[in-house]
């Protein structure tokens, strides 16, 4: 019995095998069949020499919009052309939101096993470069032997050789939209080449002016532009003559196969950007410190004025120096034309060593400025000193100057008084007066303060006169109120001239007579007292009249 279950066991196993045998025969004919199919072939191309896609599933060289493009496709079997065969092409151009193009059509192959055909790449009125610009993708196909076989092309159509970008620049090469006159524009061109060699073009580039006057223009033959992306090609700089006009100027680039006159035509449409032919200028008009002598460690404000005097609105950086130190920087922002504007800086003077410091304010270079002399302005000197320790006020006395005229007659007297510290002069005044009236003239103002950085303060004056004691004797006082000073000093006054004249003339006109010695009187200290005391006594008693 198990060698019968055996024997039937083995017979289902060999019935089995000959089922997967019998299975695997029609798959192993029919690889066969497409294995075959390497000897059937077919091969589309273009015209477009040496990149015209042969090959399978090549790409073409690229074409320009309403071009002819001519398809071939070869069949070939064991590496015959096949004669008399038809070969079916269809064109899908690309995908688009607009009007897809779909195109179909037959040919027959000839000796050489070629069949061709031709179409004209479609340029429509409206959207023209949606629907054509792009890839496009060709198919053929061709039965050789009871087989179909198929080959596939693209290509890419736009402008051969475009203009893809137009910047204005200045001399560094950095974008720049605004120009002054006699200065120069440069241009940057940015040119896109979509075929698979290098093409020759000759460029043209103008710029005009706010009245299309042109101003500048160069044009470039035989120029070479590389196959690929975008690239910048090409810069240069034009100028801009005094005489263009103001306002907002154009730049234009054109692109042709070869120069007009040699019967070149356009690669691609013009391109054009604006710019501003404009006068940029902005100065500091002032620079005004609030003191001259300052100790270290003072507060000094620091009044600068700037003006835009150009014909746009101006932002730049103003800053404060003082010698080369930084004393303050800002950002003036959009000032408008014809405008001026005051800033106050503050300058900490600690730390500084003693000495004169020289203050001047600079404004910024403004794009497209030329008259830049007027941004720095230097204007006064501070001069910072140590500090000396703290003295206590002394309070002055009144001061008087008594003038003596005696046997002089009715006369008229004028005395230039000088005041004189540690040898300089400080203050000079002039007064006349006559016996028996007040004391009167110019000299009856006030006398400026000492220098401050000796410790001095202000001096006021006023003039009295007493009474006559006789008829040709008379007393002229000339009084000074010296308000409180931080330290002593000495003051040292001296009559610089003296001059008379009569007042009632007789029938010989007498001569004047002036003294113009200067006569030097005892000083005067500074005291704790403040009682009164005479300062000087001038005895003119001995000057008369010539006769």
């Amino acid at each position: 019995m198990s060698e019968k279950k055996s024997r039937m066991s083995f017979l289902l196993i060999f019935f089995l095998c000959l089922l997967i045998v019998a299975y695997q025969l029609p798959l192993a004919h029919l690889w066969v069949v497409y294995a075959s199919n390497s000897s059937r072939v077919i091969d589309l191309y273009t015209q477009k020499e040496p990149y015209d896609g042969r090959g399978l599933n090549q790409a073409s060289d690229a074409f320009a919009p309403q071009d002819e493009v001519f398809l071939y496709a070869e069949a070939m079997y064991n590496e015959d052309p096949v004669e008399n065969r038809l070969v079916a092409f269809e064109i899908y151009g690309p995908v688009n939101p607009v009007f897809n193009v779909t195109l179909s059509r037959t040919g027959t192959t000839n000796a050489s096993g070629i069949a061709s055909v031709s179409f004209r790449l479609p340029w429509p009125a409206e959207d023209a470069e949606t629907v054509t610009f792009g890839v496009w993708t060709v198919y053929a196909v061709v039965e050789i032997a009871g087989e179909s076989v198929q080959d596939t092309l693209t290509f890419q159509v736009g402008w051969i050789v475009d203009i893809v970008s137009l910047v204005t620049v200045n001399v560094d090469l950095q974008p720049q939209t605004r120009f002054s006159r006699e200065t120069f524009v440069g241009v940057e061109l940015g040119l896109r080449n979509i075929a698979m060699l290098p093409r020759r073009a000759t460029l043209t580039i103008v710029t005009y002016d706010n009245l299309s006057v042109p101003i500048d223009d160069i044009a470039l033959n035989n120029f070479e532009v590389k196959p690929g992306d975008m690239d910048v090609d090409l810069s240069c700089m034009f100028s801009i003559p005094v005489e263009a006009a103001l306002g907002q100027a154009m730049v234009r680039a054109m692109a042709y196969t070869a120069p007009l006159a040699d019967g070149g035509v356009a690669y691609c449409p013009e391109a054009s950007t604006v710019f501003l032919i404009t006068w940029c200028d902005v100065a500091v008009v002032s620079v005004v410190p609030s003191a001259t002598a300052v100790d270290v460690g003072d507060l000094v404000n620091v009044t600068v004025r700037a003006v835009n005097e150009g014909f746009e609105m101006e932002s730049f950086d103003l800053g404060v120096y003082c010698n080369e130190i930084l004393v303050g920087e800002l950002q003036v922002v959009d000032m408008a034309p014809s405008e001026e504007r005051e800033f106050t800086f503050v300058w900490n003077t600690s730390g500084l060593a003693a000495g004169d410091y020289t203050v001047s304010a600079n404004a910024s270079v403004v794009p497209g400025e030329i008259d830049v002399d007027d941004n720095l302005l230097v204007d006064g000197v501070v001069r910072v000193g140590v500090p000396g320790p703290p003295q206590p006020a002394f309070a002055f006395p009144m001061v008087f100057l008594v003038v003596l005229l005696a046997g002089v007659g009715a006369m008229v007297c004028t005395m230039v008084l000088a005041f004189c510290y540690k040898k300089r002069e400080i203050e000079k005044g002039r007064s006349s007066f006559s016996s028996g009236s007040p004391v009167g003239g110019s000299g009856g103002g006030g006398f400026s303060k000492p220098d401050e950085r000796s410790g001095g303060s202000a001096l006021s004056s006023r003039s009295l006169i007493a009474k006559p004691k006789e008829e040709k004797i008379s007393h002229g006082y000339r009084r000074l109120e010296v308000s409180s000073l931080r330290k002593p000093f000495v003051l040292r006054p001296r009559v610089e001239s003296f001059s008379m004249k009569p007042l009632e003339w007789s029938s010989q006109k007498p001569k004047e007579e002036s003294s113009s010695n200067s006569s030097s009187v005892a000083p005067m200290r500074s005291s704790g007292s403040s009682k009164p005391f005479v300062l000087a006594v001038i005895d003119l008693s001995r000057l008369r009249k010539k006769k």
